[in-house]
């Protein structure tokens, strides 16, 4: 999802799907006030599966995506990987800065080549008090990721497996593919135990899905990309 997109979702009512806006001119000027503030500070470059900040860690910054993907998440108590939100260019995280935490209760890793702006957390509340359309672009932006996290845990209670799976791969295709004709590719797929993290399912379930979806035509897939052949006949896969 573009950063423009993103500030589409920010200014819809509170039910994202009635696509009504409170205002056509907000999110063009709250796009363009995000885009002067955050090209104050220096750009960083990560590599993939590079982390970012590790649990624990100083809570100084917060950080906007310009490009690329990045994971949060935990460890839970036997050792194993908990993600909790996978994002992508025009998102923040590490908001937790912002309420005065002084230590992360989470890590942050690149999924992919990615492009971060690092915002000093002093630097960003005295720039929130004296603008309120920045104040209300950056706090929608953290309830969008807030929104995604609780979709998340919903699902992991009322949806199957396989739904998940198929939800994920529309949520890649929406968010971080390219249209080519009829069909969206996808340039950085997820090995499957990185799938299974993140939308809380097995390696095995994932794999079959995946595979049972190739054999129907209606995706593609390897180790570096995803193709999504029809998008409409996936959508009606998941009931």
């Amino acid at each position: 999802m573009n950063i423009q997109s993103n500030m589409d979702f920010v200014f819809q009512s509170g039910n994202p799907s009635t696509g009504s806006n409170y205002s056509a001119n907000r999110p063009a000027d709250a796009l363009q006030d995000l885009n002067q503030y955050f090209s104050k500070f220096p750009q960083m470059e990560f590599r993939k599966d590079q982390m970012i900040y590790l649990v624990n860690s100083s809570s100084d910054n917060v950080y906007f995506i310009e490009s690329g993907s990045v994971v949060t998440g935990n460890l839970s108590d036997t050792g194993e990987v908990v993600i909790n939100v996978l994002l992508f260019g025009g998102q923040l995280f590490g908001e937790q800065a912002l309420m005065g935490t002084l230590r992360r209760n989470e890590f942050a890793q690149a999924k992919e080549k990615t492009i971060l702006r690092e915002v000093p957390v002093v630097s960003l509340r005295n720039e929130l008090k004296n603008s309120g359309m920045l104040s209300l672009a950056i706090n929608q932006l953290i309830l969008k990721k807030m929104y995604q996290i609780q979709e998340k845990w919903r699902s992991q209670i009322v949806d199957y497996a396989r739904t998940r799976v198929i939800d994920f791969i529309l949520f890649l295709t929406d968010n971080n593919s390219r249209k080519v004709g009829l069909e969206y590719t996808v340039d950085n797929f997820f090995p499957h135990r990185e799938i299974a993290s993140i939308i809380g399912s097995s390696r095995q379930t994932v794999t079959v899905t995946l595979n049972e979806l190739r054999s129907k035509n209606l995706i593609y897939f390897d180790r570096k990309r995803l193709i999504v052949r029809d998008r409409d006949q996936l959508v009606k896969e998941r009931f």
